[in-house]
Parts: C-alpha cells; structure tokens; sequence
C-alpha cells in the first residue's frame, strides 16, 4: 500500500493507492462479524469525521493488517505518526462502543475455581477412562482377539486410535452389546465436551453420531448428560442446578400431571447424576486419592470458551438431528424438556457465548424444534383434561396449563441478584439515570441480557408467542408491577394493566425522567415485541384502538420528555443516546401507524 496521507475527507482515507482489495495473510477476504461493526454519529468539523473515519476503519480492518504501512520503511517519524494515529482510533472505537452500548455484557456463569481461571472441575481428556468410569468390560474379549494389555489401553486412552478402530459405519471388535453400546457412547459424549482440539472433535462426533445413527441398542441424551458436562465446567449450581428453584416452579405443573391421572413423584427432582462424577464431588476411601478427588484442569480463555461453545452446538445438533433419541418427555409430564429449554437460553447468555453466532443460531435451532415438538393439545391445553377452552370460531384457545407459560414461570424468576450473585457481571448502581436492574434490592437480571434471551428464540409461530409472552414478563420486571400471568399475551394484555398503558408505574416514570436511554430503549422494544410485527396477524381491525392507545400513552409520552434533537452535542455521552432513542422511536411509531392505516 502507498505512504500514509493525512486526508481530511473520510471517503478519500478509504481509498487504497492500489485499489486492491485488502486480504489477510492467507489470501483469504477477512469478514466482518456483524457485532464488530458501531454506526458513527456525523460532525460538523473535518477533524471529528477523519477521526470517526479512522476509528471505524481500524474496526472493520484485521489486527494483523497495517493501515497504509510500509514495513520497508525507515522514516520513524513516519511510523511514530502512524502509531499515533492507530491508537487514537482504538480509543475512539472503545468510546463509540461504551456510548453506543448495545451488546448485553451476559452472566459469568462458570466459576472460576484457581487463581480466577476457568477449568475442567471433574474431568478431562486424560482423566477419563472408559473401564474405570463407565464399566466397560470386554478387555478380556479383546485379548482373546489378539491384543496385547498394552495395545489395548493405548487404544481405549488415545481417542484418534480408539475412533479408527472403532469404525462406527461398520462392524467393530470393540463393541458387541448393549453394555458396551451405552459405555462407548457416554464415552464419547463426555471426551467431545472437554476437546480442545477441533479436528478430533469434529472427528469424535462423526463417530458419535454415525454410531447413534447405526446401531439399534439404546442409548438417549438426558438431563444427566447435559448437567454432568455443565457441572464439569464449574457452572453454578445455585443457577441451573438447584432442586428447590425447579420443585417451586414446576409445582403446578407436576400438580396438573397427577391430575390427568399419570402417576408422578409429588415433588420433582433432579436427574442423579453418573457414577463417576458422584465419587468425584463426594469423597471418601471408595473415590480413589485425594489427588483424583481434587483434580482441577486450568484452561486458557480461549480453550475454555471454545469448550463451552462446541458443547452447545453439539446439544442442538443432536435435539435437532436425532429426536428419537431424547429423553426429556414422558408423556405429559415435560418438566425434563422445559428444564433442557430454561438451561439452553441460561448457559446461552453466559458472557463467553454471548456474541457468538454460531452459538444464538444452534440455540434457535435447537428450540424451534423442541417448540414444535410438542403436540398441538399439549401446546395449549398441557396435562389437563377437563379444561380445554376453544376460541369463538372454534379454534383450540390457551389454559395456564400449557407450555408456553410454564416455561416462562423459569425463565421469568431468573434473578441473579437473588438466587446466584456470584455471576453477576456487571455494576449494580441505585441511581435511576445509569440503573441496569430491576425490582427489590436490584436482583433482576441485566437489561440488555433480557433482550439478548428474546433475540435467541425463533421466529416461529410458537417461537413469537413464547417471545411476546416472555417480553410482556420482563416489561412487568422492569416497571416493578405486581406480575400477572395470563394464559397468554397480546396486545389487550397490555392495556389491561393501568400500570403499563394509562397510568404508567413510577418506576417507568422514574426511568424516563431521569433520561436512562439505555432502559427507556428496552422498554420501547419489549413494547414492539408485545405488539408483534406480523401485520395479517397483529395488527387486526379489533387490536387498532388497542395499539393506538399504547402508541399515545407510552410512546408519544416518551418522545415529548426527549430533550430537542436540534441541540444535540455529539460529545457528550447520553445526548448521542438520546438521539438513538429518538430515531428508534420514530422507526416503531412510523410502523404502527402504517399497519394501523392499512387495517382502518
């Protein structure tokens, strides 16, 4: 690329001398991940838009590419200018981010354990042994075969020979009946979760589902699974793990079911969990040493979070790809399934999953299924047999049964503050002009981690009733209203509740006045995805006055208590949010009254 050119116009510092495409040391064109990317406000003075210019450069271009630097070059000063500059634009795009702060700062879900590093708290690819931990036993089989003692633990410890002689597309000497079917496969399970190399990861759950796919003996993931590998991880327990927060709310559930007249326990409980890790978090003269019980395997950031990620895609890959072979329903009692759902949206909002793609694309994947899986009587009746409402036109109409809420009575009393404060992972402040949190005591969980959870559910049939009914919850979080919690949600929900519509609640009042934008941006999105954005479904002749009455009450409410946009200073922090929340509110008022005209 040429010498470096101090330009004052922003479109000609985007110009290369070249005009070759900029590409990573590979050849290949790096992407831009759509989370790196922050919209830029315009200024009146060439020095602020050569700046932004740079600053928004530096964001889109590679850490390993220098911006119009000759290596061959010996002018320090020229370099020293360049540095400079380099650094003043890292400084912006942290300013930009810190004012534009759209990105939830998610839980810390998983405890760090020595000297505040994550790891592997029970077991690891070393410390799994297929005998010892999962009774496999045809050792004996196999050295009547051929094999040397030796040969065959190096074969059953090295996961790469172990796979190719495994041959899960045919026929192996290594497995021959179900005991060994169940241990070969909780085998594999459990290595892939604590992988860190990625081939052999890939490679290991080729074998794992080429063998679920290939063999008729049983073997079906359930809670025990995916709490095992969660525990393993070092999540907290008091936030996924917690036998009084399920028995609680399932209560009315596991009440509905023994009213069907399907036997079940009085109180739910936990999956107990595999043997191996029972003798591991218990102790004693039967576990092993000391050594065994206490081992803890520190992992790098990196290694960790790639970890955690790859376990979530392995999870809704096989809920979505292999659905006979899950145990999460026995007939109307669902509380495995809606627990498997409470615990996807959870570890999903862990700050290191967070801003992965990959991760919020598994996550919708996995529960758009298990959404649908349900059948139409169980999606709006549930276990009861006796009250089974119909619309006027004689369509199947919601009960508080059904599924949807008894999902959401989970999701809904997450409180961090409350039941798990250690994975709290952001400033709890008092003041209603930079409060994130909500209710008594602040325990709420984080705004923008409530937005995150909406963003994660699909936009399905299902998918947009559980989210307009999950989004109605936290806006009654939010306004710090006594909850209510109807069979289902829409927009008459809304305006049956003074508090929400025509005499908004004090809290909401408090957090307007006192200019919260970051909060008062929430709200108005909780209040568009209440509403819905479907026009045939949602904007219906007889919501119109519904929506219009919100429309006044809230949002024109809103818009008048915005300071004037023509006095805007774009140096100042909560003036550019200001003007954020401004545009947002034009964008949805513009949209209501367009579907609403259309329907009058």
């Amino acid at each position: 690329m040429g010498e470096y050119q101090e330009d004052s116009d922003f479109n000609d510092l985007l110009d290369s001398d070249s005009g070759d495409d900029v590409q990573s040391e590979d050849g290949r064109v790096d992407l831009l991940d759509i989370e790196d990317l922050t919209i830029t406000g315009t200024s009146s003075s060439s020095k602020s838009k050569m700046l932004e210019g740079i600053s928004l450069l530096d964001e889109m271009l590679p850490p390993e590419i220098e911006m119009d630097d000759d290596p061959e070059s010996d002018d320090e000063e020229k370099n020293a200018r360049i540095a400079q500059k380099k650094q003043e634009a890292a400084e912006n795009r942290k300013k930009l981010q810190k004012m534009l702060h759209t990105v939830a700062p998610g839980i810390d879900l998983f405890r760090t354990i020595v000297d505040g590093e994550n790891g592997f708290k029970y077991f690891n690819m070393e410390t799994l042994d297929l005998e010892k931990d999962f009774d496999y036993a045809r050792r004996g089989k196999l050295l009547g075969h051929g094999f040397s003692n030796e040969r065959i633990s190096e074969v059953l410890s090295d996961r790469l020979e172990f796979v190719r002689h495994l041959m899960p597309e045919a026929q192996s000497v290594l497995l021959c009946d179900q005991a060994d079917f169940r241990a070969i496969m909780n085998f594999l399970f459990y290595s892939i979760s604590v992988c860190t190399d990625s081939k052999l990861g890939e490679l290991m759950t080729k074998a794992f589902f080429d063998l679920r796919k290939n063999y008729g003996f049983k073997w079906n993931l359930t809670l025990k699974h995916v709490f095992c590998c969660l525990l393993n991880f070092g999540a907290d327990e008091a936030a996924i793990f917690s036998n009084r927060f399920y028995q609680k709310f399932l209560e009315k559930h596991i009440d509905a079911v023994r009213n069907s007249g399907q036997k079940v326990s009085k109180k739910y409980e936990l999956p107990d969990l595999p043997f191996f890790i029972k003798k591991r978090r218990v102790g004693g003269d039967s576990a092993g040493s000391s050594e065994d019980l206490q081992q803890f395997t520190v992992m790098n950031p990196g290694n960790f979070k790639f970890c955690v990620e790859k376990f979530l895609i392995l999870l809704t890959d096989f809920s979505a790809g292999q659905p006979g072979h899950l145990e999460f329903r026995y007939r109307d009692n669902w509380s495995d399934q809606i627990i498997f759902l409470y615990v996807l949206l959870i570890v999903a909002s862990d700050k290191r999953a967070i801003r992965n793609y990959k991760v919020r694309e598994a996550i919708m994947t996995g529960l758009h299924y298990h959404l649908d899986s349900f059948s139409s009587v169980q999606w709006y009746w549930g276990p009861d047999k006796e009250n089974q409402p119909k619309t006027t036109d004689g369509f199947k109409d919601f009960n508080h049964a059904n599924v949807c809420k008894s999902l959401i009575i989970l999701l809904n009393e997450f409180f961090p503050g409350e039941n798990c404060p250690e994975t709290i992972n952001w400033e709890v402040v008092e003041d209603h002009s930079f409060k994130v949190t909500f209710r008594k005591n602040n325990t709420s969980d984080h705004h923008l981690n409530m937005l995150h959870r909406l963003s994660l559910v699909p936009p399905s049939y299902r998918g947009n009733q559980l989210r307009k009914y999950l989004a109605f919850m936290y806006l009654q979080t939010i306004a710090e209203t006594v909850y209510v919690s109807p069979t289902h949600v829409d927009v008459f929900d809304i305006i049956e509740i003074p508090e929400l519509c025509d005499e908004l609640s004090p809290g909401l009042r408090l957090i307007v006045k006192a200019k919260n934008y970051d909060v008062i941006m929430t709200i108005v999105e909780l209040y568009d995805i209440i509403i819905g954005h479907e026009p045939v479904t949602d904007f219906t002749a007889d919501k119109i006055e519904a929506i219009q009455r919100i429309q006044k009450n809230v949002l024109q409410w809103i818009q008048k208590k915005l300071p004037n946009m023509n006095r805007i200073n774009i140096d100042d922090q909560r003036s550019i949010k200001g003007m954020q929340l401004s545009e947002y509110l034009d964008i949805v008022c513009g949209r209501w009254q367009t579907h609403c005209q259309r329907r009058a």
